[in-house]
């Protein structure tokens, strides 16, 4: 009776991926810690056009980088709380970064529009230095 009523689904893999799909409009993912989340391996920005996006901290340290659609080379990253609710608005750029082990909660329409904004060398090497705090 279980699986007609209630999903349940969790995923251990590194990177992102899908858990639940409520199959109407959003989805819930689980991003665990791997190569893409580290800052040294962050090459681009991404932004949703179309939709918001929510990022919830679920175990370890992570932070958040974000820039006003305008003005990519703006970003500032924040550290991310375990428990708390991060909403990136709409056409925002955004990228998270995780140390090692950590997790990720997203909550995100399904099937969002995405652009990417390449970071250039100058704008990765601040990336890196301003997140490592918030990895520590």
């Amino acid at each position: 009776m279980q699986d007609t009523i209630i999903d349940i689904a969790g995923r251990t893999e590194p990177g992102y991926g899908i858990c639940i799909d409520s199959q109407e409009s959003w989805i819930v993912a689980v991003n665990n810690a791997g190569p893409d989340s580290d800052p040294a391996n962050a090459t681009f920005f991404g932004a949703h056009p179309a939709t918001d996006e929510t990022f919830i901290l679920v175990k370890g340290k992570g932070a958040i980088a974000v820039a006003p659609h305008e003005t990519p080379e703006d970003f500032t990253v924040v550290g991310l709380e375990q428990g708390v609710c991060v909403n990136v608005k709409r056409n925002t750029w955004h990228v998270v970064l995780m140390a090692p082990e950590a997790t990720v909660a997203i909550c995100e329409n399904r099937n969002p529009t995405s652009v990417r904004y390449t970071l250039s060398d100058d704008e990765r090497r601040r990336l890196v230095a301003e997140a490592a705090p918030f990895l520590r």
